[in-house]
């Protein structure tokens, strides 16, 4: 044992680094040192975890490699661990990323070991998860299904089957449990179930079951997880008179190496819906006996059709010959789709390149494509470079982007009149140092396609960060996009890409947001630790005796009077009334920031905490890190009509100084975080990641909204 608690102590001193290796490496240490080893473990995870959860997850993994049924812990290690993983799903800052998305997994894994030390009365550490509607509703059913605390019952989100039904196919779900799980519309779930399922052979009678589901959707994934199954053949044969065409489709797909059912994949070319009819053709492209019915469908209108129907007879050295003569064909759509098909064929290479001289520019550009690996048809394909139709130009110059021979013929097309050559032109030679005055060129180009193409081919060289900083006042907003994400790795640019996040634009704002992701996460204060919002929050607690029992004590007669205000707001100078004023602003700052849902709670964290907020020093700044987006789906925080409810009651509180009041919705560190400047008393400004206003200074002052 003393060697295993050796061992373990090397671990946790390793998984602390942040060049730690993968956490499973080393969760098996952990597990042969038993139950003093998992109480080590935990212990270290609740007092000092890194911002990954790397501890807690080595210790989930530990449990689930246990042997032991409930790994030799009691009840109160069980609730300890289920209470700390709560904890991280619900940090002050609201983050739910990436990294509290794996602990879920790991949770999940590891409770249903620890879920037998459990009891019912544990479920209600997980009752405030539970109504989630994204990811994070997502994994708490999860966890509490793996533990026992939870019944099969519809999953939160349509957007996460994919993760709900690999849950189900690990844990062994029967198709009646699928069901009950995800009956009715909620289809996409059992359809991720059945396909998480098709490589578990003894899950075959419930795939099988599957094929009778009431969605096309469940049918289908069926269809294509019993592929290889050659007693459902019978079914799947059934299955191409299926009422859903993606149905029958991939039970083509399925059938295409049973000799038995090709009669009924050749009427399948005639289906009348184009994927069918193109699993068809796909199915037979290998079947000489099938030949005849490829060809008539070399004149159809749908051109993927005609591509996979010429791709077909081109594997057949004796229908080449057919294919040349299609070449000449009065139809275009034919002679592209038979350009198309000859393109590996090295004896076509001629007629090919007198392709490239066709009437139609859909067919000179197939040709361009066809022959773009040839060497011998260069000459031809520089000549293409000055096709009339920019289509067949910007093919050629992307056919010719590995030819060094054809450098100058494309530095030319760095001039061509198209923008969309020019870009093509911009990317052929990114690689190429001696084009790089010309590239530098592009990115003073009129087109910001062309700029935005030339600021990702520059090199991440100090030499062209100049450049890509002039780029950030850009008139188009792809370019300054762009320009942002080529600087990202770049730590003096960063007050830059901070100004970036006041962009006009919401993609330049995006780009900002995502450059300048937190590489170390710094501390911050949680909100509801203010003195300033403890009387918002006892007035809320009021309906929650579970919120109430936590909360410090407000001040007396704050609450009440901060009640009176909130069913009567009146005009407030802010100034009058210090103490107040602070209390007023809390319950703006709570109002920014609560859910929606029926059991209250506030997100968001301060930089640090503030003696006074109604003294002017700066902007009030409340960070949740997670989008607006997101947080509607996973927190039930609704940013825009939580602004309007907390100018609800901001408008009534007027004051001299510059008061100004954000909730940024980023996972962005509070040094990077760069509000927009409010010159207006009484503004209000939605401009995602900002919400916020501020205070007017006057009765009757008008609101202005900048968007």
């Amino acid at each position: 044992m003393a060697q295993s608690i050796q061992e373990f102590e090397e671990v946790l001193q390793g998984l602390r680094s942040t060049t730690a290796p993968p956490v499973d490496a080393k969760a098996l240490a952990v597990a042969r040192g038993g139950r003093e080893a998992l109480e080590r473990a935990l212990e270290a995870a609740e007092a000092d975890d890194t911002w990954d959860h790397r501890l807690l997850r080595l210790l989930l993994q530990a449990v689930a490699l246990s042997d032991a049924p409930g790994a030799g812990v009691d009840r109160a290690f069980a609730r300890r661990v289920l209470e700390e993983v709560v904890r991280r799903w619900m940090q002050p800052s609201g983050r739910f990323g990436e990294a509290e998305q794996r602990l879920g997994v790991e949770a999940e894994r590891g409770f249903q070991v620890l879920g037998a030390a459990l009891g019912p009365e544990d479920r209600k550490v997980l009752a405030p998860l539970l109504e989630g509607r994204g990811a994070l509703g997502t994994e708490a059913l999860l966890l509490g299904w793996a533990a026992g605390l939870e019944g099969l019952r519809r999953p939160p989100s349509e957007r996460q089957a994919a993760r709900v039904g690999a849950a189900l196919a690990r844990r062994g779900a029967t198709v009646a449990e699928v069901i009950a799980l995800a009956g009715g519309r909620n289809f996409r779930v059992r359809a991720a179930a059945v396909r998480a399922l098709a490589s578990d052979p003894e899950a075959i009678p419930q795939l099988r079951e599957a094929m009778r589901d009431e969605n096309r959707s469940v049918r289908e994934a069926a269809v294509g997880a019993l592929a290889l199954d050659p007693g459902a053949v019978p079914l799947l044969r059934q299955a191409l008179c299926d009422e859903g065409w993606g149905v029958r489709a991939a039970a083509v797909g399925a059938l295409w190496s049973d000799p038995e059912s090709r009669p009924r994949i050749r009427e399948a070319l005639r289906d009348g819906w184009w994927r069918v009819e193109l699993a068809a053709a796909r199915a037979l492209s290998s079947d000489p006996e099938s030949r005849t019915q490829l060809r008539e469908t070399l004149c159809s209108e749908m051109a993927d059709l005609r591509a996979r129907a010429f791709c077909a007879l081109a594997l057949a050295p004796a229908s080449r010959p057919q294919l040349r003569a299609a070449l000449r064909h009065e139809a275009w759509r034919v002679r592209a789709a038979a350009v198309e098909a000859l393109a590996s064929d090295p004896e076509s290479r001629a007629q090919l390149r007198e392709a490239l001289g066709d009437l139609w520019w859909i067919v000179r550009r197939a040709a361009v494509g066809a022959l773009a690996s040839d060497a011998e048809s260069r000459p031809q394909l520089r000549e293409a470079l000055r096709d009339e139709w920019w289509n067949v130009r910007a093919a050629a110059v992307e056919a010719l982007s590995s030819d060094a021979e054809s450098r100058p013929q494309l530095r030319e097309a760095l001039r061509d009149k198209d923008a969309i050559v020019r870009a093509a032109a911009v990317k052929a030679l990114s690689s190429d140092p001696e084009s790089r005055p010309l590239i530098r060129e592009a990115l003073r180009d009129e087109d910001g396609d062309v700029r935005a193409a030339a600021f990702g081919a520059l090199p991440p060289d100090p030499e062209f960060r100049a450049q890509l900083r002039e780029a950030l006042r850009d008139e188009d907003g792809d370019v300054r996009a762009a320009a942002v994400g080529a600087l990202s790795s770049d730590a003096e640019s960063r007050p830059l890409l901070r100004a970036a996040l006041r962009d006009e634009e919401g993609n330049v704002r995006a780009a900002a947001v995502a450059a300048l992701q937190p590489r170390v996460r710094t501390q911050a204060s949680p909100l509801s630790e203010l003195p300033c919002v403890q009387a918002a929050l006892r007035l809320a607690s009021r309906h929650d005796p579970q919120l109430d029992a936590v909360l410090p004590s407000a001040l007396p007669g704050s609450q009440e009077r901060l009640a009176r205000f909130l069913q009567s707001p009146r005009a407030v100078p802010l100034e009058r009334d210090p103490q107040f004023a602070e209390d007023l602003l809390g319950a703006v700052c709570v109002r920014l920031t609560q859910t929606m849902e029926s059991r209250f709670r506030i997100f968001g964290e301060v930089q640090e905490p503030r003696e006074q907020l109604a003294d002017g020093s700066g902007p009030i700044v409340i960070r949740i890190a997670m989008s607006a987006a997101d947080l509607a789906l996973d927190r039930d925080v609704l940013a825009v009509h939580n602004l309007v409810e907390a100018w609800r009651i901001a408008r009534h509180l007027h004051t001299e100084r510059d008061i100004t009041v954000w909730l940024v919705c980023a996972n962005l560190d509070f040094d990077d975080i760069l509000p927009p400047v409010i010159d207006a008393p009484g503004t209000v400004c939605m401009r995602p990641p900002f919400f916020g206003f501020r205070l007017p200074t006057s009765i009757g002052t008008s609101l202005h909204a900048h968007e």
